[in-house]
């Protein structure tokens, strides 16, 4: 015997119900895939400005420090310039996603024995222009190039801090310039891998447009480098740093600083003099092989 039409209808318009849900499901994933792809830049970089009043209070405190610089495109930087000396070791400090540099100065010039530049990525602070990958690796290489170039001599030390997203920065400028030692803050292997850890079950590889894969670029490089992690880090997991220092091919030394989180690692007490012990130790090492030579 066959169904009788009654329970054929419902038979049919539960099979309909299903299928509209399983198409309301789809076209919801569809759109939230949409969502990330649209909205990556702003998820991925958040460009803080400064104030004029801020500024005039960083003209009366650091004096002389305020720089502002044309890339090659046209589009100015600025950044600010500590500790000027062209007879001391060059360090270039590149900061995160969502950090003007100027809240880092207090912290950076306790590096009292370094010339220390520092820039703000496109759109932030008052440089001009959007942030991309693209362009804070080719204004990092122009900065350093730049500063590189004052020095009556080419500066016999030169490091890197990267911080976070800059991490990925240092680490691109580390593969394609000599420099001393390297320094890494709270670094990760891939912007891909974050992603993937926040959103498991969409297709980021596909979605992306920046990925920041600093596992690759750092295949190429053989600086010492120091990694300082934060104990408790909810943003960068310790398994993705360690990604990092597994791919870098010089010698790493790695420290967690105790009671630290990710967005709290830099107000550190003793970070400055970790930092600055580090670079010194290598410094009196690259002189001594110069002498060696």
């Amino acid at each position: 015997m066959g169904l009788s039409p009654r329970r054929d209808s419902r038979k049919t318009a539960a099979i309909r119900n299903t299928l509209s849900v399983l198409v309301a499901v789809a076209l919801s994933y569809i759109a939230f895939c949409l969502y990330l792809y649209l909205r990556q830049e702003s998820m991925l970089f958040h460009p803080q400005g400064i104030s004029d009043t801020r500024l005039a209070e960083i003209k009366k405190h650091f004096p002389g420090s305020l720089f502002y610089l044309k890339m090659k495109d046209g589009t100015v930087l600025q950044g600010f310039d500590l500790n000027k000396g062209h007879n001391r070791p060059l360090v270039f400090y590149f900061g995160g996603n969502s950090v003007e540099a100027s809240r880092i100065l207090p912290i950076l010039t306790r590096l009292t024995d370094f010339h220390v530049i520092m820039t703000n990525y496109r759109g932030f602070g008052k440089s001009g222009g959007s942030p991309s990958e693209i362009s804070m690796y080719s204004d990092a290489l122009e900065v350093f190039d730049h500063f590189c170039a004052t020095y009556p001599h080419r500066p016999k030390e030169v490091f890197l801090i990267g911080r976070s997203l800059g991490s990925a920065v240092a680490t691109w400028v580390a593969s394609r310039r000599k420099v001393t030692a390297v320094v890494l803050i709270t670094p990760f292997d891939s912007v891909e891998m974050l992603a993937r850890h926040a959103y498991p079950w969409v297709p980021v590889s596909w979605l992306l447009k920046y990925k920041f894969d600093v596992v690759d670029i750092a295949k190429n490089v053989d600086t010492p480098l120091l990694v300082l992690l934060a104990d408790h880090d909810s943003t960068v997991p310790k398994a993705d740093s360690m990604n990092l220092i597994r791919s870098w091919k010089g010698t790493v030394r790695t420290e967690t600083l105790p009671g630290t989180e990710h967005g709290t690692i830099m107000d550190y007490p003793g970070i400055t003099a970790k930092i600055r012990d580090f670079f010194n130790n290598w410094a009196h090492i690259n002189r001594h092989r110069q002498t060696a030579n």
